[in-house]
């Protein structure tokens, strides 16, 4: 069976989302089993707003993509790992494996 949910206000706009959904999934979801799991067709912008109330476009403003990769500053990580015991024989740096 389907039902028409009201997702929560979009905290930036106050916009609300009204989702068709269905109630077994919702019930799945609801009592604590994974929005990805009980919604698993759905893509993640769509789970996102279900969940949070953010539309897509004030999730967008909210939380731009960075174009670069999170380990673009493998050179900081190997320094802070110095810095944490520099005489450690446990971390050795190999650049060899990073491709750009």
């Amino acid at each position: 069976m389907f039902i028409e949910h009201r997702c929560p206000p979009c905290p930036l706009c106050g916009e609300q989302t009204i989702f068709t959904v269905d109630t077994e999934a919702l019930a799945q979801w609801q009592s604590g089993r994974l929005i990805q799991d009980c919604f698993m067709s759905w893509s993640d912008e769509d789970r996102e707003t279900l969940k949070s109330g953010y539309c897509p476009r004030c999730w967008e403003l909210a939380f731009p993509e960075d174009e670069e990769d999170d380990w673009q500053d493998e050179e900081d990580l190997y320094t802070a790992m110095e810095l944490l015991d520099p005489e450690s024989d446990l971390f050795e740096y190999e650049r060899d494996w990073y491709v750009d």
